[in-house]
């Protein structure tokens, strides 16, 4: 369940008599709830969504929105108050009279916010920043970051595996023998804009754009950009991925299809990126100088070798 789980609420009260089961407000960890491991734990079991307390607790001679901008003990217990007290006095001048400040798993997401937003009392939608989903993101799981919202990927078939494999070693090698860039394969994160990073099954960036690749993610488009469909995933894959590729910049888009072999090839011009070498057996790739793939390779089912296909297109 852990990667579905993005808020995490916690109220606390106590029961003043057991009798009539009468209870009243506190402030969280005061009571006999463990509320520092209970804290602690999602960061120790890697959570990576918010964390919110609300109280309804008053202090004495106190109003309520006074208490409850105050660090409880559990709090202080979890995260380390020279890092909470500055984030705190952040976050009330940016939303005065909010009832508690929101925990990542391992410091305070405060800056940025996520965003808040609202139809009607029935209706509210949270958009999250790149920065937002880039902290949340871990080796284990695998998403995009659309419009601010997340879309979790789904397992792949066999077919799927063996066609991006191919074609991740076959690249991969050709761009290392000859020194062209750097191909990384979904693992690695490609943040578009400030609500749009995704993972793509391959993502191919020039030798010159080397200065864009950070600790945990890669700024701006790829050149190349290789997915592969998937039934859970195709309609984004061609559809808004499709459009935010185009719209920043990716100078060649390759959609495969490892069920249907329907594979389709699209080339920057201009602003657009339109499809080239439709029904080509052979198709060439301006971005990575010197390497086509033929299409009968693209198959799943019938991959030549690796040595032989580089041998072949070394050769032209």
């Amino acid at each position: 369940m852990l990667p579905y789980i993005v808020h995490v609420h916690v109220k606390y009260a106590v029961v003043v008599d057991a009798a009539t089961g009468l209870a009243r407000w506190a402030c969280i960890g005061t009571g006999a709830v463990d509320y520092a491991g209970q804290i602690a734990a999602p960061r120790r079991d890697g959570y990576r969504g918010a964390l919110s307390g609300e109280t309804h607790w008053r202090k004495p001679g106190d109003s309520g929105p006074e208490s409850t901008r105050e660090p409880s003990p559990a709090c202080a217990a979890s995260f380390p108050l020279q890092t909470f007290r500055p984030r705190l006095d952040r976050y009330r001048a940016y939303r005065a009279g909010a009832a508690f400040p929101v925990f990542g798993a391992d410091r305070i997401l405060i800056s940025p916010m996520p965003t808040h937003l609202s139809a009607g009392a029935d209706l509210e939608r949270v958009l999250l920043t790149a920065e937002d989903f880039l902290e949340w993101l871990d080796p284990e799981h695998s998403a995009d970051l659309i419009d601010g919202e997340i879309f979790m990927h789904s397992r792949v078939s066999i077919r799927h595996a063996r066609l991006l494999n191919f074609l991740d070693r076959l690249l991969g090698t050709y761009v290392h023998e000859h020194g062209h860039g750097h191909l990384f394969r979904e693992e690695v994160a490609v943040r578009l804009s400030s609500r749009n990073v995704f993972q793509p099954d391959l993502a191919f960036y020039c030798a010159e754009r080397e200065d864009r690749i950070r600790d945990n993610h890669v700024e701006g488009a790829p050149d190349l950009v290789v997915e592969a469909l998937s039934p859970r995933t195709a309609d984004r894959d061609v559809g808004v991925k499709f459009a935010e590729y185009e719209q920043h910049g990716v100078t060649e888009y390759w959609v495969l299809d490892p069920e249907t072999l329907a594979h389709r090839f699209y080339r920057r011009d201009g602003e657009l990126l339109v499809e080239y070498a439709v029904g080509a057996a052979r198709i060439e790739s301006r971005v990575v100088p010197g390497f086509f793939v033929l299409r009968e390779w693209l198959d799943p089912e019938h991959t030549p070798s690796i040595l032989e296909s580089i041998a072949r297109i070394q050769d032209k």
